[in-house]
């Protein structure tokens, strides 16, 4: 399996989802894109493909296994025991806080 990233502009059809994602990066406060969709419909390839447009951009993926405090964020039981300050550790929502998730 190679890391290349498939261009943007060859990907075919998905016109409204390219639209959304374009949309989005120019005006930020649309708040977000979500897609659904059968498997095979390169809705993985075609989020992927945004950071060879926009290099700034940087996609974060979400493990199928993701526990909801990794997903959300939540406190450093371990830190907090040995420091005996309350750390929060912060999730992948707050990591793509402004890239794509």
């Amino acid at each position: 399996m190679r890391n290349e990233i498939f261009p943007f502009s060859a990907i075919v059809g998905q016109e409204k989802a390219k639209k959304s994602i374009l949309l989005n990066i120019i005006n930020p406060k649309i708040g977000g894109v979500l897609f659904s969709g059968e498997k095979g419909t390169a809705k993985s390839t075609l989020v992927r493909s945004i950071s060879g447009i926009f290099e700034e951009i940087k996609v974060i993926n979400v493990p199928l296994n993701i526990t909801e405090d990794r997903l959300k964020g939540g406190i450093d039981f371990e830190s907090t025991l040995i420091t005996g300050k309350k750390n929060v550790e912060v999730g992948l929502l707050k990591e793509a806080n402004k890239n794509i998730l």
